[in-house]
């Protein structure tokens, strides 16, 4: 997955995505859940309350 990713998002971004899910769902592995989409410039990350937030600032 992060290969994937790293291929046209910056590993800022990824970084922040992965953060999101550690916290949000208490997974080590934040990025090999179905929890994170991407429209290729972004990357959006399912909250708790099961809506995607963009990962970066949560909007």
């Amino acid at each position: 997955m992060l290969q994937s990713l790293r291929g046209y998002l910056s590993m800022p971004r990824i970084r922040d995505a992965t953060e999101v899910e550690r916290n949000t769902f208490g997974d080590e592995y934040g990025l090999a859940t179905h929890h994170i989409a991407t429209d290729g410039l972004e990357i959006f990350a399912e909250c708790a309350d099961g809506e995607p937030a963009r990962a970066r600032d949560g909007q």
